[in-house]
């Protein structure tokens, strides 16, 4: 997996911006504490899919077969 997946901790603002641009897809797990789905809206504004839980925040955010894919 670490040849496919990277992890990046305390990331500056660019590399944030720099991350969704080249990412291939963005999996968006919710807990009970992920508020606004901040990290949904960069993944759009990159044009990066998503994948995640068929809730909120992700229900309201992902558009299921077209931006992402919403599961249960």
């Amino acid at each position: 997996m670490k040849n496919n997946v990277i992890f990046i901790t305390n990331p500056s603002r660019e590399e944030i911006i720099g991350a969704y641009q080249v990412a291939n897809l963005v999996v968006f797990p919710i807990t009970n504490s992920d508020g606004f789905g901040i990290p949904l809206i960069e993944a759009g504004a990159a044009k990066t899919p998503i994948v995640s839980i068929n809730r909120p925040p992700a229900d309201g955010l992902v558009i299921n077969g077209k931006t992402g894919i919403l599961t249960k």
